[in-house]
């Protein structure tokens, strides 16, 4: 009797167990997905500056969809083809001289601009002011052209950043696409 209560009870355990586990299928809220008149046109936009007297070039994409701005990444390159973001050694000096530097500068910017949804509403970054202006030109006039046309092999031009997060170690990989 004692056995057969046990398997009884283990076995109404399981099938709760199951079913509060069970993928339920429930239809999202459906969103109104049409531009609204004025939004951006979707796509990708990038956009180059000129290089400044220490030799880098700014440079910015912006992904949108469904009228929104949802992406950008921001760097500056050098005639040697290396970003600024990935040069440590300038990264870590004008961090000890400002507080700041490019890749603590640009997730800022970029989050401002997918809030603010408008280049010239983008906060400002102490420390950075002069990555601050000319990002905001950039993202400005990127968003005048039309998004690019996909190129015969499938890809835009531009800037992409991908990053995760740190491993058990302290690393963080990081990896930029130009």
């Amino acid at each position: 009797m004692n056995k057969r209560l046990i398997f009884i009870l283990f076995t109404v355990v399981l099938l709760v167990a199951f079913s509060a586990c069970a993928r339920k299928e429930t239809q999202p809220p459906q969103q109104d997905q049409t531009p609204q008149e004025g939004a951006i046109k979707d796509g990708v936009y990038f956009q180059e500056g000129e290089a400044d007297e220490r030799g880098w070039k700014p440079m910015i994409t912006i992904i949108v969809n469904n009228g929104k701005i949802v992406k950008a990444h921001y760097d500056e390159i050098n005639q040697e083809n290396n970003l600024k973001g990935f040069d440590q050694e300038y990264l870590d000096d004008w961090k000890d001289k400002s507080g700041t530097n490019l890749l603590t500068a640009e997730k800022k910017l970029v989050d401002s601009l997918i809030e603010k949804q408008d280049p010239e509403q983008v906060d400002s970054v102490t420390g950075a002011t002069s990555t601050t202006g000319k990002f905001k030109d950039l993202a400005a006039k990127a968003l005048k052209n039309n998004p690019q046309d996909k190129k015969s092999s499938g890809y835009y031009n531009g800037l992409f950043k991908a990053e995760l997060d740190f491993d058990e170690r302290g690393w963080k990989p990081y990896a930029a696409v130009i």
